[in-house]
């Protein structure tokens, strides 16, 4: 492995956990507005 593909995998893995992150708070009250 090279610097390059580490630095890469970085962003993959910084980009996949901000869109889990904005999924879960965007689905997280509408969840809590069904247990209602």
């Amino acid at each position: 492995m090279n610097v390059n593909d580490l630095s890469w995998l970085k962003v993959f893995y910084i980009v996949t956990a901000i869109m889990l992150l904005s999924i879960s708070i965007l689905v997280y009250p509408t969840l809590k507005r069904k247990k209602k």
